[in-house]
Formats: structure tokens, C-alpha cells, sequence
């Protein structure tokens, strides 16, 4: 019989066994001296690794999130043309020789394409100059989009630093920066943590800018984003100024830097307006035949009726370049469609394709 004594010796038939902790019974001296070996389940389901604590299970947390709130979305956080004001920084011979992120033309391509929205939408562009006399004048592709503007030019890398265009900046009373820079890492990435820690919220226009090499564009951006820059492209930046197709202020004018400097994008308008019968006075060969025109302006109507489609949108922005329009040699869209109106019930003139091909 065993029996436990009042010092907690437990016997058995009257002799003393050793008490023994059942969790440490492999490790008693009892199982050593029995050359007893637990089984293996045991090992490593059982009994942790002598000399440590049995490990706790880690407690399941959820990642921190950013809250669905904050400046950084909803609509307000897209950019609107009447907030923004563009400063344009070092575009120059000296700075593209060394230019090595991006091809060169894409940077050219890209920020007169930029500059040109700018103009279009009416937002204030600031130019600016690091030693003109060395590094050499502002390329003229960018110039011309604004030849009365004299770039200002300066002496400091960090335009910032430049009260003249801080100036220019604070008269215009906007707080949306929209910058582009050669050299990323230096002329782009010091302007914008300047402006940010003053309180501006700053867009940095990736691919109107470029560094030296692909890793000091990279790493700037990665800065700038740390301390708070918005990264956009100069076309994502368009989308967000033009925002609706029926906003005909502007369309055509955006259509048109778009087929000038959009690359791919300004291919498929083309194409579009060719398979919408708007094709060049010049080259009557890219209208589609008569037979054709009817069933497939039908397709590309509008399923409502009362408003217009993106294609009739499209064919009037399109007419501002003198397109041919519905079998109308020579007649630009936008007098055709003023001349036949016809209006939805937002009081936009709205090109009516049926009646634009007499049937």
C-alpha cells in the first residue's frame, strides 16, 4: 500500500521512495539510474529543453494600420488644379550631359509635357536656373511653353534657400508644391524637405526628374517619401487635374498634350479618332469607309441617351485640331457641334453622332 507521510515522503510496503515531480521524471535520478530514455514524442511535445522555460504561446496581434482617414485620402486628397502651383527646377545642358536614371528624351518629353498641362489648367509655374551663364540656358522646349517667363537664376543648389522664389511661391497663396528637379538627389530632394518642414504639402514629379544613376534617383525619392513628399507622375497628375471627361474647358487642350507627349496613350487616341471617322483633312485615307461609319458609330453610342458618351466627348476635343468630323472635310468639331447643338441635361453641347452622319 503506498501512503504519503507528513513530510510528504511517499512509501510504499513501508519503504521510502523518492517524491518525484512527474513533468521531471526523465530527468530524476530514479530514470537515470534505470537508464530509462523517454520516448521521443515526449522529448519534443512534453518536456522542454533542459536549462529553459517551457515557451509561452506568443500572443496573436494585429498589425497597425493606418487609419481609413487622413489627409492622405478621400477626395480631398486628389489634387486640384486651383491649389497647385509647379516650380520647375535646373532643366538644363549641364544637368541632362550627366543624366543617367532616365533617358534623356523621356525627361525632356516629360516635363514639357507637364509644363504644358500647367499652362492649359491655368496653375502658376515658376522656372528657375542654377548659373545659367554655366550651366547653360533652360532647354528650349520648356522655354517656349512660357517665352515670356525669364527662369530665375540663382547661386544656391537648394532652391529653397532662395528667397526670390519663395517669394514668387507665397504671393500665388497656394500650399500644393508640384516639383520636378535635375538632379533628384540634390536639387529635387533638398527644395522638398525644406518646403515640407515650412508646412507645404510637396509632389515630386518622378519621371520629370532624374539623378545621376538609377540608385541616387531611387534613394532620393525614398528620402523625400520619408519625410513626407507625395511621389506622382506628370500624367497621373493631369488625371487628377482634369478628373472628368465632360470638363470641355479643358479637354481639348489635354487631349492635344497628350497626343503630343503621351507616348502609347497618344497613339490609341489617334486610333480611337480614326475609328470614329475623325480623321486629317490630309489624309482622308484614315477615314473609314461610308459603308462601315453607320453600324459602328451605333455601337459607340451612349446607352443614356440624355448624356453624352467618352467617345462624343472625345470627338469633339479631338476637332479642336481641325480633325474632319462625320464625313465634314475641312470643318472643325467644335463649330459643327455648335452649329446642329444639342444639349444634355447637365447643358452641355454634346455631339450627336446619328444625326452628325444624316441618319
Amino acid at each position: 500500500m503506498c501512503a504519503q507521510t507528513s513530510n510528504g515522503d511517499v512509501t510504499y510496503g513501508g519503504a521510502q521512495l523518492c517524491q518525484i515531480n512527474v513533468v521531471n521524471f526523465w530527468d530524476s535520478p530514479l530514470a537515470q539510474s534505470q537508464c530509462l530514455r523517454p520516448p521521443a514524442w515526449w522529448l519534443h511535445k512534453v518536456i522542454p529543453a533542459r536549462g529553459r522555460e517551457a515557451p509561452i504561446p506568443a500572443q496573436t496581434s494585429v498589425p497597425e494600420r493606418r487609419p481609413a482617414k487622413s489627409e492622405l485620402t478621400g477626395l480631398s486628397a486628389l489634387l486640384t488644379p486651383e491649389e497647385c502651383v509647379v516650380l520647375l527646377i535646373d532643366h538644363q545642358p549641364f544637368q541632362f550631359a550627366n543624366l543617367h536614371s532616365h533617358e534623356p528624351t523621356m525627361i525632356v518629353n516629360n516635363v514639357i509635357g507637364l509644363a504644358k498641362f500647367a499652362k492649359a489648367f491655368n496653375v502658376p509655374v515658376i522656372l528657375t536656373t542654377v548659373l545659367e551663364a554655366r550651366g547653360g540656358k533652360l532647354i528650349k522646349g520648356l522655354q517656349d511653353v512660357f517665352p515670356d517667363q525669364k527662369p530665375v537664376d540663382r547661386t544656391y543648389i537648394n532652391a529653397w534657400q532662395d528667397k526670390r522664389i519663395v517669394d514668387l511661391v507665397k504671393a500665388t497663396g497656394r500650399r500644393k508644391l508640384i516639383l520636378a528637379a535635375l538632379w533628384t538627389e540634390m536639387c529635387l530632394a533638398m527644395p522638398t524637405i525644406h518646403a515640407l518642414g515650412e508646412g507645404y504639402d510637396v509632389y515630386i514629379v518622378t519621371d520629370a526628374s532624374g539623378g545621376v544613376s538609377a540608385e541616387a534617383h531611387d534613394m532620393a525619392v525614398r528620402r523625400m517619401v520619408q519625410a513626407g513628399a507625395v511621389p506622382i507622375t506628370w500624367i497621373g497628375l493631369s488625371g487628377e487635374w482634369q478628373r472628368d471627361w465632360a470638363r470641355e474647358s479643358t479637354l481639348a487642350d489635354a487631349i492635344k498634350i497628350v497626343a503630343e507627349h503621351g507616348g502609347g496613350s497618344g497613339v490609341a487616341f489617334a486610333w480611337e479618332s480614326q475609328l470614329l471617322g475623325a480623321s486629317s483633312r490630309n489624309n482622308p485615307g484614315c477615314s473609314l469607309p461610308q459603308e462601315m461609319q453607320r453600324p459602328m458609330y451605333k455601337r459607340f453610342r451612349s446607352w443614356d441617351s440624355n448624356g453624352p458618351s467618352r467617345r462624343e466627348l472625345f470627338l469633339l476635343a479631338a476637332g479642336a485640331a481641325s480633325a474632319t468630323v462625320a464625313g465634314a472635310p475641312g470643318a472643325d468639331a467644335r463649330a459643327y457641334v455648335d452649329h446642329r447643338p444639342a444639349r444634355n441635361r447637365s447643358g452641355l453641347t454634346v455631339l450627336d453622332i446619328g444625326t452628325a452622319n444624316g441618319h
